[in-house]
């Protein structure tokens, strides 16, 4: 009898230990998921701090940009006018230049015709002689 008792108390222990068991298998499995969300959860806020970084970088890039293509507008609007004033300067220098010559080019082309009308005067008097 006392054997059987033994016996019983063993079989006892022995569920006990299997239940402490399962018990400490959930509460593995328990704490691996509570890790497992945890470093889900930390992975989830570094990719949102890396996009937010990339948000504010990619932003300060594009104002970067639109200050450089700003600043070649003016230059090249700077640089336009520089090259409108100095053809105009030049379209006066030729204009300068080209009156006298123009001038002179009238009085010849005058003096000119008018000792052809001359010619033409005087052979038009033989004629009618």
């Amino acid at each position: 009898m006392e054997n059987t008792n033994l016996q019983n108390q063993a079989q006892q222990a022995a569920q006990l230990s299997r239940e402490a068991a399962q018990v400490s298998a959930e509460a593995a499995k328990v704490a691996a998921d509570k890790e497992m969300k945890n470093l889900g959860q930390q992975a989830a806020d570094k990719f949102n701090e890396f996009k937010d970084q990339a948000a504010d970088k990619a932003a300060d890039l594009k104002d970067q940009a639109a200050a450089k293509a700003s600043d070649l507008k003016d230059q090249a609007e700077a640089l336009a006018d520089q090259a409108a004033a100095k053809a105009n300067a030049l379209k006066d220098q030729v204009a300068d230049k080209a009156a006298p010559v123009v001038d002179s080019l009238k009085d010849k082309a005058s003096g000119f015709l008018h000792g052809l009308s001359e010619k033409a005067e005087e052979l038009a008097n033989k004629l009618n002689k």
